[in-house]
C-alpha cells in the first residue's frame, strides 16, 4: 500500500507538479473511459443495424430544424436567424422566379457562389437547377435568353408554314 501523500509537507513547486500529474492522470482516465464507451456504442450499432437505423430515422424526424440549421451554418456560414431574415426579405418566395412553391424537392435551396462561398439568396428547386446547369455563368444564361427569344427552329418552320 502506498504511503498517503501529505500536501502540507510539500514545497509550492512540488504541490504544483503533483497537481499537474493528478490532472494529467485524471484526463487520461477520462479519455480511456470515453474510448471504452464509444467502442461499446459502436459495437452495439454494428450488432443492431435495424435498431440503429430506426433510432437515427426517429431522431432526424424530430430534429429537422436543428439539422437544417447545422447544415446551413456548416455549409454556408449563416445562422437560422440570418436565413429566415433573407427569406423574409425575398417575400418568403424564390429569389429568382418569386414562386412560393419549393419545386420538386420539399425544401428551399440556399444559393451561393461556388468560388467565393458568398450566399446570394434562396431559390426553388427549378431555379437552383437552372443556375447549376448553367454553371452560374452569366454568358450561358444570356445565350439561353437569346435562344428563347429567337429559337433557330422558328426560322425554318416559319418559312415552311408560309
Amino acid at each position: 500500500m502506498r504511503k498517503p501523500i501529505r500536501v502540507r509537507d510539500m514545497t509550492p513547486e512540488e504541490v504544483e507538479a503533483f497537481q499537474a500529474e493528478c490532472s494529467a492522470r485524471r484526463a487520461a482516465e477520462l479519455e480511456a473511459k470515453r474510448a471504452r464507451q464509444r467502442s461499446r456504442v459502436k459495437n452495439w450499432a454494428n450488432d443492431n443495424p435495424e435498431k440503429t437505423r430506426a433510432r437515427s430515422t426517429r431522431w432526424k424526424a424530430h430534429n429537422q430544424e436543428h439539422l437544417q440549421a447545422y447544415y446551413r451554418k456548416r455549409s454556408y456560414g449563416i445562422s437560422k436567424e440570418q436565413w429566415d431574415a433573407l427569406f423574409a426579405l425575398q417575400g418568403n418566395c424564390c429569389g429568382n422566379c418569386h414562386s412560393t412553391d419549393t419545386g420538386t424537392k420539399n425544401h428551399w435551396h440556399t444559393d451561393h457562389d461556388h468560388v467565393t462561398g458568398e450566399v446570394r439568396g434562396i431559390l426553388c428547386s427549378h431555379c437552383n437547377r437552372m443556375l447549376g446547369g448553367a454553371k452560374d455563368d452569366i454568358d450561358i444564361l444570356l445565350k439561353a435568353v437569346e435562344y428563347l427569344r429567337n429559337p433557330p427552329a422558328r426560322k425554318i418552320l416559319q418559312c415552311e408554314n408560309v
